[in-house]
């Protein structure tokens, strides 16, 4: 419970240290850094069956101006992912009426992937990466109980793209590419909400 408790406040210690990470990397002062890219996240927070949360967050690099511009050719993906895996080393200190003063942190498991578009050399679009992150907020919500029945789309997985031959991505017939079981009003209402 402490740790769930003090995870908000640990992902904001990793950001901070995370743009400081990449600013050492491409060899600038912080505010140089802030001046030629933009760091931009997504996270869900996922319940593991233990109760302890986990995130998962898509992290990308912009130009300043966001993600109409690219960020300098010096921040590569592996600058990135070598910088995640620096600031994921960030701890905070807490003090507990049941445990006294501790240390909480991440922990050894960190997975740092590429997001690539389904595998092939199409474009990785704003859509795919909020179908990406729609995916992991409704397995928690769903894997917790908290749900009758996923929201996400099962043949397509949450992504609105399936692949034909050759590993192709077409839109899902079954969710015409919104990655949704259905269109949320309607799941909504059926369950006496208002939408």
């Amino acid at each position: 419970m402490l740790f769930n408790a003090h995870a908000s406040a640990l992902w904001a210690r990793f950001t901070i240290y995370l743009r400081r990470e990449i600013a050492a990397r491409l060899g600038l002062a912080q505010k140089a850094a802030h001046a030629v890219l933009r760091v931009s996240f997504a996270k869900v927070a996922e319940y593991q069956r233990r109760g302890l949360v986990h995130f998962h967050a898509v992290i990308r690099l912009d130009g300043p101006g966001g993600s109409t511009q690219p960020p300098p050719p010096s921040a590569t993906v592996t600058m990135l992912a070598d910088a995640i895996r620096a600031a994921a080393r960030v701890s905070i200190s807490t003090v507990s009426d049941a445990v006294g003063e501790c240390e909480l942190a991440w922990g050894e498991q960190l997975d740092v992937r590429e997001i690539a578009a389904f595998g092939t050399d199409t474009e990785l679009t704003d859509h795919a990466v909020a179908a990406y992150v729609a995916k992991y907020a409704t397995k928690s919500a769903d894997a917790s109980g908290a749900l009758d029945r996923a929201l996400f789309c099962r043949p397509c997985q949450g992504h609105g793209m399936t692949l034909v031959a050759h590993g192709i991505p077409v839109t899902c017939t079954a969710c015409t590419g919104t990655g949704q079981a259905r269109p949320l009003k309607r799941a909504l209402h059926r369950h006496g909400a208002a939408a």
